[in-house]
């Protein structure tokens, strides 16, 4: 026991986790509601955890050490990115407070108090959920969620659309989605700061592609701040000036100046495929694409004559941009082949995230019913979307697998329950719990 990794703690402590009687050192009582998962960013090794102590319910992050003294001994007190840890998690405890690098304390649970008795333990209330309900049952569960998410996210266009312009809300959600999870509100900021309409406006002269993309493209880098002596796009001396170069001495003989920058990204341990220099470029793609309807017409459109999700997702999808490849900072160069800007995964995320929930709101404000209706069934009926962490983690906890979130719809469920109920502690009259005490 005294030579535990830390690997090995997390897994003790995943099975002690909801082990009645729990102390902190501090001695506040206290009782893992939710436990979180696996924490992908820095700050904490699993986020999403909801704790109840005698004072308070708290959501945040859970830390887990060896030694409660790893805490200080990894400078984690002197860490913005722990600020959202609301428990400390360690083998052996020394009775010492945890102190984040905001001032705050938080409680500290030492493991080796509790090692006798695990035994004992419980699971939450949804584990098994196959056990209770048949898989039919559980499907119309998912896709009841899924629907409830659905419906979420189009009330928060309607609200949207009544304080700005239709084009500007669509916008802004592509832009957010484009973010991914490290970069959505940089993107957000961006969005609304650079707006549509100064890029459709900077786009309205006859003037030739490339020239097009090469204004939009300064435009979004220039604003996001990359293309600044201090950013990744910098132009780099040689014989022949690069594709940056260009961009950079078109933004330096624009009015307009950066609006965001290089430190207001995350760029650390960001796939190439998610850099936000490459999606910047991408959207530069789709508003030439829509040059002449312009971005809401167009996308609306797509939306309106589709007959399946292979059309939406051609409508979105952007291939590699031969003038990027293998620029510095951008992606990989070679003779390997260069990645799409915008691939079938971003873009059915998009679509079942952004341009369908939009189009119904757009279309039940507008009191185009049909749109409404085209937009609901293509969501309803859309493929499986790409799997992503909080959909694996849903179904490890669950014991689900494939067979019952095939398609869009109850993989988009799985997001909703566990946004709206596992997160916040809420077991209580969620579908999949057969508990009906714990909240």
């Amino acid at each position: 026991m005294t030579n535990l990794t830390e690997s090995e703690v997390v897994s003790l402590w995943q099975s002690l986790l909801f082990q009645p009687g729990l102390t902190a050192e501090e001695g506040e009582a206290i009782r893992i509601v939710y436990p979180g998962r696996p924490n992908d960013e820095r700050g904490g090794d699993f986020c999403g955890a909801v704790v109840r102590s005698d004072r308070q319910l708290s959501r945040g992050n859970i830390e887990v050490h060896v030694r409660s003294g790893d805490w200080q001994a990894h400078r984690h007190h002197l860490d913005a990115a722990y600020n959202q840890v609301i428990l400390h998690v360690a083998m052996w405890g020394s009775g010492g407070v945890t102190t984040l690098a905001d001032g705050k304390k938080v409680p500290t649970l030492a493991l080796y108090r509790y090692l006798e008795g695990s035994e004992h333990r419980v699971r939450l209330p949804c584990a098994g959920v196959l056990e209770r309900l048949s898989p039919p049952v559980l499907a119309a569960q998912l896709e009841a969620a899924g629907m409830s998410r659905f419906r979420d996210k189009a009330a928060a266009f309607r609200a949207m659309l009544r304080q700005k312009a239709a084009g500007q809300c669509l916008y802004e959600g592509i832009m957010t989605a484009l973010g991914y999870t490290r970069n959505c509100q940089s993107f957000q900021r961006l969005a609304e700061q650079l707006p549509l309409e100064v890029l459709e406006a900077a786009g309205k002269e006859r003037i030739a592609d490339e020239d097009y993309l090469a204004g939009q493209q300064a435009l979004l880098l220039g604003s996001a701040g990359f293309l600044c002596s201090a950013g990744p796009l910098c132009p780099k001396s040689g014989p022949a000036p690069s594709w940056a170069a260009r961009l950079a001495e078109a933004w330096t003989s624009c009015w307009r100046k950066a609006v965001l920058s290089v430190s207001d990204w995350q760029l650390c341990k960001v796939r190439p495929g998610n850099s936000p220099v490459r999606r910047l470029v991408a959207l530069s793609y789709l508003l030439h694409r829509y040059r002449q309807s312009g971005l809401l017409a167009g996308l609306v459109n797509l939306v309106a004559s589709a007959q399946d999700a292979s059309r939406l997702v051609s409508g979105l999808v952007v291939a590699a941009d031969r003038h990027w490849t293998g620029d510095p900072g951008f992606g990989p160069g070679g003779q390997r082949p260069a990645p799409a800007l915008l691939g079938r995964g971003r873009a059915g995320d998009i679509i079942s995230n952004v341009l369908l929930p939009f189009a119904y709101a757009w279309g039940q404000l507008g009191r185009r019913a049909s749109l409404a209706r085209q937009a609901l069934g293509l969501y309803d009926s859309y493929p499986r979307l790409d799997e992503n962490a909080i959909e694996r983690h849903m179904k490890r906890q669950l014991g689900l697998d494939n067979r019952l979130v095939g398609t869009a719809c109850p993989q988009q469920g799985l997001l909703h329950l566990y946004h709206t109920r596992c997160t916040q502690g809420k077991c209580r009259g969620c579908p999949l719990s057969g508990d009906t005490s714990r909240q």
